[in-house]
């Protein structure tokens, strides 16, 4: 999506509990998107940290507290989703939060934003989880599912398997 022309990408580390994104991309450590909701005299276009990706730019999770939920459920939220937004009308933000049914961020979040796409694995992924996630998010009018993990044969057979491998 950063590759795009005249497009921005905008990561935001939601996964307040277990953010990944700044050590899977090899980035500094530093403050971000609770330490804004918490800190009304932060600006998070300040803690916005570039990537060596064109058009990819990352707000990472900041530090953790007890009350995120608490804070992501304030006024703060929205004031600090239109700062990230103001004046870049192709800029795209993506939100990587925790499990829906693990934590509340994706629930509060779902409050947000356009779109959300819901990532199931196959075979692990029950209906009764999948209707309740979506149930959670309901917050968010347009809720996609990705199916993640899942092996397809274009031609609908199966050839078993072959040194190895399933196909």
């Amino acid at each position: 999506m950063a590759a795009e022309r005249d497009t921005e990408v905008l990561l935001v580390d939601a996964d307040f509990a277990k953010p990944s994104i700044l050590s899977t991309l090899g980035l500094p450590k530093g403050p971000g998107f609770m330490d804004c909701l918490a800190n009304p005299a932060l600006k998070p276009e300040e803690l916005v940290i570039g990537t060596d990706i064109a058009g990819l730019w990352v707000l990472p999770a900041g530090n953790q507290t007890a009350h995120d939920s608490e804070y992501l459920s304030s006024a703060r939220t929205a004031q600090v989703l239109d700062r990230l937004t103001m004046g870049a009308p192709k800029r795209i933000l993506i939100f990587d939060s925790p499990p829906a049914l693990a934590a509340s961020p994706a629930a509060e979040l779902a409050k947000h934003v356009g779109q959300v796409v819901l990532v199931a694995r196959a075979d692990v992924s029950g209906q009764n989880a999948l209707e309740d996630a979506v149930h959670l998010l309901a917050g968010c009018a347009d809720i996609k599912l990705l199916l993640n993990a899942t092996s397809f044969s274009p031609s609908g057979r199966s050839f078993g398997t072959y040194y190895g491998y399933e196909g």
